[in-house]
């Protein structure tokens, strides 16, 4: 077997058990995303899978049924979810800084909350509930991914805009 399945087998396994309880979780739902979807996104961005799971486990801040989720790691190229190789690239894509509010349609000058000037005020935020409803941009950054893995949604950037 290899050392770095091995290596994310051995890890995982320290996830699930301070998970557990007293229950049995080898398949529960968190698990299978894990299984399934790190290494997806660990090939995807150029890093070994075990490398992060354990630079996720890290910066783990909640249970690993709120942390390892679909919002936070969708698999990649799925729903809209565009990879940069920097953030000077991501940079490129939104330099008018003009965003598109999915909630009243105007335009924000910030990518996280609506900052139009439409009355009344709308007061959306792309972190809430219900997100960008469908309208946002998905994206991840490949060279900070490791210390920040995870799927970001901000407005519709204008220049995307089809």
């Amino acid at each position: 077997m290899n050392k770095s399945i091995t290596k994310f087998e051995s890890i995982l396994a320290k996830i699930i058990d301070r998970a557990a309880g007293d229950e049995d979780l080898k398949d529960a739902p968190f698990v299978q995303l894990i299984r399934a979807q790190v290494p997806l996104w660990a090939r995807c961005v150029g890093v070994k899978q075990d490398d992060l799971l354990e630079a996720m486990e890290k910066l783990r801040n909640s249970a690993p049924g709120i942390w390892y989720s679909e919002d936070r790691l969708p698999l990649p190229d799925a729903a809209g979810v565009v990879v940069y190789e920097s953030l000077d690239e991501f940079k490129l894509v939104c330099s008018s800084h003009r965003f598109r509010c999915p909630s009243c349609n105007e335009i924000s000058h910030e990518p996280f909350f609506c900052s139009s000037e439409a009355k009344p005020k709308c007061n959306w935020k792309a972190y809430g509930l219900q997100g960008c409803l469908g309208k946002g941009h998905r994206f991840a950054i490949k060279d900070t991914f490791l210390a920040n893995p995870k799927v970001h949604e901000i407005f519709m950037p204008v220049e995307l805009e089809h």
